[in-house]
């Protein structure tokens, strides 16, 4: 059995990156992580970051990307419960509307709803397509909306 380590935060976590340098917190993150792998000896480049919500369990997973060679600045997170893109934020400093969206975010992720990612409505049901989309039934079209191409598997 192979153990992934997991960071995780609570919700109102993020709210102590506002005002930082987006490039500062993706440092002060993967620090933690790599130190985490360090000490158990886990040398996967694989990442497992996550927001929790309120009960404790991982609402939202995290990554931080390089949109240049010199900055980190770049935020994607996904529903970390049926893994549906959530969004992204750029920018150079973390703000704090990024923080109350995540909030929110964790809010309904914990009510059992995922986000559409066409409408941006909260549903309880949604139909996933590619490897991470996800549609509510009304803006669902099985024309647009294909499977994940896992032929290469």
């Amino acid at each position: 059995m192979c153990f992934q380590p997991e960071l995780h935060f609570d919700y109102l976590h993020p709210r102590e990156w506002n005002g930082k340098k987006t490039k500062d917190v993706a440092i002060e993150v993967n620090d933690m992580e790599q130190k985490m792998k360090k000490a158990i000896g886990y040398n996967w480049a694989n990442h497992h970051v996550y927001i929790d919500d309120i009960c404790g369990k991982p609402a939202i997973s995290i990554q931080f990307y390089d949109r240049n060679d010199h900055c980190q600045n770049h935020v994607d997170m996904w529903n970390a419960r049926n893994g549906v893109s959530m969004g992204s934020f750029d920018g150079d400093i973390w703000l704090p509307e990024w923080s109350d969206m995540i909030d929110k975010w964790c809010w309904e992720i914990n009510k059992g709803l995922t986000m559409c990612n066409k409408c941006g409505k909260w549903v309880k049901e949604i139909n996933h397509y590619s490897f991470a989309g996800g549609v509510c039934n009304k803006c669902y079209n099985p024309k647009v909306h294909l499977g994940p191409d896992t032929r290469g598997d």
